[in-house]
């Protein structure tokens, strides 16, 4: 692996396998996260019109809310079941298939804001900056992540542990170092109960995208 400690490319189409067979269950999973999405992006109250592009988009549930507000949303991932899904109850955004391996190939500052919903915990740690990394470069004005903020209960654990190896040590690690180690800096951070977060990123020393109180 690189120094940014890549998933190797069996466990990164076992994860693909793994979403494809889950696909089922989506439907469970999208009621239960997607009010969170919805509370996340009410509470930043983004501006109006934002190009977005989400990474791990899975089903879709975040470009929905995304779009509800009037986003402009293209998602990705690599799961095609997902994406199939995604495009049918999301019409209005477009979906592509693309490994986050692969968003060096992006240009810099070609969309507004680019999110990641419950994707940062799934990959290893190295590999988590690096996204995070071109996720700022990416940006022109923000990245917004929603993921875990502490350890979770049994069921998530469980659920975590069936999905790959990575889950423990990023909810041991401050997610304010992670992103300084990005190159990134928290505007706010908006508690999702009992043990998620979304955070707005801004790279350091840039103009706040979010004109109220900056938070913890």
């Amino acid at each position: 692996m690189s120094t940014w400690d890549h998933p190797t490319q069996p466990e990164r189409e076992r994860t693909r396998r793994l979403f494809n067979r889950a696909a089922p269950l989506f439907p469970i999973i999208e009621r239960w996260l997607a009010p969170g999405y919805r509370a996340s992006l009410a509470a930043l109250a983004l501006p109006a019109h934002l190009t977005v592009l989400d990474l791990g988009t899975g089903t879709g549930a975040l470009a929905a809310a995304l779009t509800a507000r009037g986003h402009s949303v293209t998602g990705i991932d690599t799961a095609e079941r997902l994406l199939r899904r995604a495009a049918r109850r999301v019409p209005e955004a477009t979906f592509a298939v693309m490994d986050l391996a692969d968003l060096p190939t992006l240009a810099a500052q070609s969309f507004d804001v680019v999110s990641l919903a419950h994707v940062l915990h799934g990959v290893p740690s190295g590999f988590r900056r690096h996204t995070l990394t071109q996720a700022g470069r990416i940006a022109r004005r923000g990245v917004v992540v929603i993921d875990y903020a502490a350890r979770g209960p049994w069921y998530v654990r469980l659920v975590e542990w069936m999905e790959g190896p990575h889950y423990p040590s990023f909810a041991a690690e401050s997610f304010a170092a992670l992103a300084a180690a990005a190159g990134l800096e928290v505007e706010r951070a908006v508690p999702l109960p009992p043990t998620s977060a979304c955070w707005l990123l801004r790279p350091r020393q840039t103009a706040a995208l979010h004109p109220g109180p900056e938070g913890c």
